[in-house]
This record gives structure tokens, C-alpha cells and sequence, in this order.
């Protein structure tokens, strides 16, 4: 009994844990195009139709959307208060992850799990963020811990939970579907394995075609967002070693610590040791190894060829990490060594968990663009008449109007002249990740060289002393700086200005 309560203690003091995480500095950051897509969405669901369809660009399924605008009827939509969805969403996941481990490793593993799950550096960003990804995780997780308790009891009860939850699943994001291919993979080789489980296989494929029955209606959705018609959710198959490698990176390390940093070193030498020691079957007990190769094998060699390798669409993978790190922890005899793979991967994770918090080191600077800083220092540079051009969709339609600017604000010049007639004495230039925008390179020359204006200023928002060495080793382009404000006076107002 004594046994029950401390493990019932320790698994409520992560879970605690996990809260506080979630809920630490959780409006610091402003919003960035992808979050305020998910106000924009959950706004759009406003019937049947809408629920079916792809909505305003974001080529995701309903459910998390639903929830959204269900939870901003009491809160609103300030970050903290719609944030907090996500961090609530997520928190099963930690008990999802113990009952799993427990399972598959025993209840030490599962503990274990559950603890480094609940620290782990990618998992700390998305959980907190207005993105469907937490609730992701959370269903995932269900499902394959009701799949695991359907094929040891067998009954059709399990089986119909399991549909259900695969069905969240998938109308959470479109990704379920590789979680479902995964899932197949696993019980087809535990079969082979095990005469005794081959039954299993057959209520599997029952359980699995109810889910996607259950899923048809959204499946009109699913083939614009997979052929590409929203732009949103095109594969990615020519990406090449770099992007698999950095997907695999990104799952251990996390996305606040960069490769070459030497904490990142240490931290991948650990991480590799009690990987390679968990994923080692012991006692004829393969279940856990074959479960996590099935789901490495949809991660890194089916996914990349279908769709993205951004790591983001990958998080439910990352519980399985955490249980095949946390029974290395359980398998290698000597102490010294969990010891020093433990301190090495601690390190790591620690100082990307504090970079997340400080605004450092992050590979996709997208994410914490300082669209409400730039925002604050407009409405106290721009004076009523002056006009403020380019930005993105979501920062001149939420963060602008919601700091109570009245001046003109357009997408370009061009549509500015189309709306007001006349062009402004001072325009105010706006652009997002300079270095690949060249609408606005053009918009710049447009002001310049027809002699109509001339800048006057230059204000610049988050620098990434990083960039160069990720174009290097990322092989892509990135901006030293987040944001560039351009200020530009006109000096006088020939008729070709008007035609720019």
C-alpha cells in the first residue's frame, strides 16, 4: 500500500511540475502567424460546413479549433488566456506516458518516463503553444495505450475505445494517420513474433477501419490539404540527409539549443547511450523495441516522404523516446555510467529548457517574432496621419488594431493608393524575416527610385547571432535580424509614384 501512495506522490509532483512549465512567463511571448491562424480558425467554425472544410489557410482538422473558440467565449484571446488550453490539453499526456511505460517496463520505467517527458525541450515548446499539438500528443498517447490494453485483454470494449480515440486522433491532425501506420506496423510484427497474438491482428484492422469510417466525412478536407490545394501541407520527399538528421535532432535535443553548441555535444553522447541501452530487448520482452521501431521507421523514413520533416508534426514520437530512454536508465548494470549519461542529457535538456525561456538559440525564429513589441513602438512612432505598410496578415489585422492605431494600414503601396487615393507624407515599412521576402525588397525600390520617398530610419527587432552558421550547416536562408521598421518621408509626388 505504502509502495502505491509513493508512486502515486511522485507521479502527482511531475505533474505538478509539468504545470508549473506550462504555466511559467506563458504570455511573455507575442503570438506568431501560425497561432493567430488558430484564433482565426476557431472564429471560422461557425457551422457544419465549416467543421468539414479547410478554413482561412490552415490545413489542419477541426477538433482543437473547436475547443479553441469554445474556450475563448469566457477568456477571450489574449496569449495567456488561450495558451492555457494547450498547457491543460497537454497535462494528460504525463499520465499517459507512466501508464504506458508501466506496461511496457514497469512501473519504475514508467515514472521515469513520465518524469523526462514532462522536461523534454521540444515538448516544452509545443505544449504551450496555440497550436492543436499538445491535444495531439494527449490522443495519441490514448490511443496507443488502449491499443496496448486491447491486445492483452482482448475485449471489444478496448477495441471500441480504441477506435474512438484513433478518430480524436485523426481529426486533431491529419498526422494520426501516421500514427495509425505506425500502430499497424507494430501489431503485423508482434503477430509474426508471437503465434498467440495473431488474432489480435484481425480486430486491429476492424478497430482501425471503424476509426477511418468514422473519419470519412473529414476526408474531402484531408485530400485539398494533402494535394496541396491550401498551400499548407505539401510533402517534402527531396530534403535530403540534413532534414532527417535534423528531425532527429530536434526530437532529443529540442529546437533551443544549437547542434554545434557543446552542451548539445554531451547532451547527444548521453542521449545516444541510454537510447541504444533501452532499445536492447531483454528476457524475450521485444514489445517495447519492436514498438519503437515501428514508429521510428513511419518517423524518419515514411514521414519525410509524404509530407513535411518539420519536427513539429513528429511529436508523438517523443513519448516513446522518453520510455526507451528512461529503460536504459533500467537495463545498464553499471551506476557510474546512468550516472554520467543522465548528467550529460540533464545538462543538455536544462540549458534548452532555459534558452526556450530566454529567447535563445532557437532554430525557427518564426516562433517568437516580436510582432506586439514592434506593434507598442509604432504606436508611439507613427503619428495618426502616417501610414504603416507590409507585415504580415495576422500583425496588421490582431496586434495593430488592438493597441488602438487608427492609421492607414495596407498589405502594400499599392493597395494603399487603391483604397485612400493619396499617398501618405510618411509611410512606415514592415517586414517579417527580411532576408526571404522579396515583395518587399521591391516595395523598398518602388519607394526609392521613383524619387518619391526617402528613408529616414531603420528600426530592427530581435537579432539572431546565430544566422550566419545556420546558413552554413542548415543550408537555408536566415535573417540576422526578425523584423526591419522602415521609415520613409516623401519628398515629392510625381505621378509615377501612384503606378508603383
Amino acid at each position: 500500500m505504502l509502495k502505491i501512495k509513493s508512486t502515486t506522490l511522485l507521479l502527482l509532483l511531475i505533474v505538478v511540475l509539468g504545470t508549473f512549465l506550462g504555466f511559467y512567463r506563458l504570455s511573455d511571448k507575442s503570438y506568431w502567424d501560425d497561432e493567430l491562424l488558430s484564433i482565426f480558425h476557431a472564429r471560422s467554425l461557425t457551422n457544419i460546413p465549416a467543421l468539414l472544410s479547410l478554413q482561412v489557410g490552415n490545413a489542419h482538422p477541426p477538433l482543437y479549433f473547436l475547443l479553441l473558440r469554445l474556450w475563448m467565449i469566457p477568456g477571450g484571446q489574449s496569449e495567456g488566456w488561450t495558451r492555457l488550453l494547450s498547457v491543460l490539453l497537454g497535462l494528460p499526456a504525463i499520465g499517459l506516458v507512466y501508464l504506458i511505460g508501466k506496461r511496457l517496463a514497469g512501473q519504475k520505467a514508467g515514472l521515469w518516463a513520465a518524469l523526462l517527458y514532462t522536461v523534454m525541450p521540444l515538448m516544452l515548446i509545443y505544449n504551450r503553444e496555440l497550436r492543436m499539438y499538445s491535444l495531439f500528443v494527449t490522443l495519441s498517447c490514448l490511443s496507443l495505450y488502449l491499443l496496448l490494453r486491447a491486445l492483452d485483454r482482448g475485449r471489444i470494449l478496448d477495441w471500441i475505445f480504441y477506435s474512438l480515440a484513433t478518430f480524436l486522433t485523426l481529426i486533431t491532425h491529419y498526422h494520426g494517420l501516421l500514427v495509425m501506420l505506425a500502430q499497424g506496423i507494430f501489431v503485423l510484427a508482434d503477430a509474426v513474433l508471437s503465434k498467440r497474438n495473431r488474432p489480435q491482428l484481425f480486430r486491429f484492422l476492424i478497430a482501425a477501419g471503424v476509426a477511418l469510417i468514422l473519419f470519412q466525412p473529414f476526408l474531402p478536407a484531408f485530400l485539398d490539404a494533402f494535394t496541396g490545394k491550401s498551400g499548407m501541407w505539401q510533402a517534402d520527399a527531396n530534403s535530403g540527409f540534413i532534414a532527417v538528421a535534423y528531425l532527429a535532432f530536434s526530437l532529443a535535443l529540442g529546437q533551443t539549443i544549437m547542434p554545434w553548441n557543446p552542451l548539445a555535444v554531451i547532451g547527444a553522447v548521453g542521449f545516444f547511450v541510454l537510447l541504444s541501452a533501452g532499445l536492447m530487448p531483454y528476457r524475450k520482452n521485444t514489445k517495447l523495441t519492436v514498438l519503437i521501431l515501428s514508429y521510428g521507421l513511419v518517423v524518419f523514413i515514411v514521414g519525410p516522404i509524404v509530407s513535411h520533416n518539420m519536427p513539429r508534426y513528429y511529436l508523438f514520437f517523443v513519448p516513446l523516446l522518453c520510455l526507451c530512454l528512461s529503460n536504459g536508465l533500467s537495463k545498464i548494470k553499471k551506476k557510474s555510467i546512468v550516472f554520467v549519461a543522465l548528467f550529460l542529457l540533464t545538462v543538455s535538456w536544462v540549458v534548452s529548457d532555459f534558452n526556450y525561456y530566454a529567447n535563445r538559440e532557437f532554430h525557427v525564429m518564426g516562433t517568437v517574432d516580436p510582432s506586439r513589441e514592434v506593434a507598442e513602438y509604432l504606436s508611439k512612432a507613427a503619428a495618426p496621419d502616417d501610414a504603416i505598410i507590409g507585415g504580415t496578415q495576422s500583425f496588421r489585422m490582431y496586434y495593430l488594431p488592438r493597441l488602438g492605431l487608427k492609421n492607414p494600414i495596407a498589405s502594400s503601396l499599392q493597395q494603399f493608393s487603391q483604397d485612400h487615393g493619396a499617398l501618405p507624407s510618411t509611410v512606415w515599412l514592415v517586414v517579417f524575416n527580411p532576408v526571404s521576402t522579396e515583395k518587399s525588397k521591391i516595395m523598398i525600390r518602388g519607394l526609392t527610385e521613383a524619387g518619391s520617398y526617402e528613408q529616414t530610419g531603420l528600426r530592427r527587432f530581435m537579432r539572431d547571432p546565430n544566422y550566419s552558421r545556420k546558413q552554413k550547416y542548415f543550408r537555408k536562408d536566415f535573417a540576422e535580424y526578425r523584423i526591419d521598421v522602415f521609415k520613409f518621408q516623401k519628398s515629392s509626388i510625381p505621378e509615377t509614384a501612384l503606378k508603383q
